[in-house]
């Protein structure tokens, strides 16, 4: 087993001649690779374990300080992607790495806050952000961090742990895609209690922004210093995946992700409804989950 420094090299040393890798949509392209339906062990965890979980792993992956000062979350938030390659429901624990495939995808997310109503701010509306500290490369974060995703006003749905988002995204999805040979990239996501002007102060915020490439305002985008300056205060939920490049991927085609000097992303509407892999029962964990077999059944501690 790799050691945590093999595991999480996140120490900072400078590298020369970087130039921005060259897009390509890995289900554009041929691949020789293997995904698997990860089946998170949250679903056996209590609420106060994983967020135990989490808290500890924040610092151990220089999460802390690197994207913000301090985590002190009161609620647990999860995320659910489905493989772009096999159809499967992917569903990360805190610090697991995922592949480009599964991470292709929007993800959807759910809330969970102890004893489920102990924090009011956790009904919403709520802010998510979700970046990667990591760009170009662990070692030379000369552009970090870039915006992966950030929307406003989510909401607790009638289940009380879905999050939904009837509003465009302010930055829509833009799934991890590390240069060939870096390290594991961490992506990061954040949850925090929207103020009542958050609309226009962060339209105002990035009208401002520095634009230059190669991601343009989508670059060099410091959490902490942004969220004090649109008044969101501290995060109250968080976690995080790690994504390497795909090696066995084989492009044979120009499909490109979204160019580094992208404008304002239209209209979107990802994601709408759904959660992690976090359910209130056995019934509704196979439904997350997105298992068909009717004889398996999950026990949520």
């Amino acid at each position: 087993m790799a050691d945590e420094t093999t595991r999480c090299p996140f120490k900072r040393r400078q590298l020369k001649d970087w130039q921005p890798p060259l897009p390509c949509n890995p289900m554009r392209s041929s691949v020789v690779l293997t995904s698997f339906c990860l089946v998170s062990s949250v679903l056996s965890q209590s609420i106060s374990e994983l967020l135990g979980n989490v808290t500890r792993a924040f610092p151990n992956y220089n999460v802390v300080p690197d994207v913000v000062s301090e985590f002190n979350p009161s609620a647990y938030v999860n995320m659910m992607f489905t493989d772009a390659q096999t159809g499967r429901s992917v569903t990360p624990g805190s610090g697991q790495e995922l592949t480009m495939t599964q991470t292709e995808h929007a993800p959807e997310f759910s809330l969970l806050a102890m004893n489920g109503t102990s924090d009011p701010r956790a009904f919403g509306p709520l802010v998510l952000i979700l970046v990667d500290p990591d760009a170009p490369t662990p070692q030379n974060t000369s552009y970090a961090s870039i915006i992966h995703f950030l929307g406003g006003n989510f909401t607790l749905g009638p289940s009380g742990t879905m999050l939904t988002n009837g509003t465009e995204a302010f930055w829509r999805y833009w799934y991890p895609l590390p240069e060939a040979g870096s390290d594991p990239h961490r992506y990061i996501l954040l949850v925090y209690p929207q103020p009542s002007n958050f609309d226009l102060e962060v339209a105002n915020f990035f009208a401002s922004a520095d634009d230059s490439p190669p991601w343009g305002v989508r670059s060099r985008f410091n959490v902490s210093s942004v969220a004090n300056q649109l008044h969101l205060g501290e995060p109250i939920a968080g976690n995080f995946f790690l994504v390497r490049s795909n090696t066995t991927v084989i492009a044979t085609s120009t499909a490109t992700q979204p160019s580094s000097t992208i404008s304002r992303a239209p209209p979107t509407l990802t994601p709408l409804s759904g959660a992690g892999g976090i359910a209130d029962d056995a019934a509704s964990a196979m439904k997350i989950l997105g298992l068909s077999m009717a004889t398996l059944f999950f026990a949520l501690v």
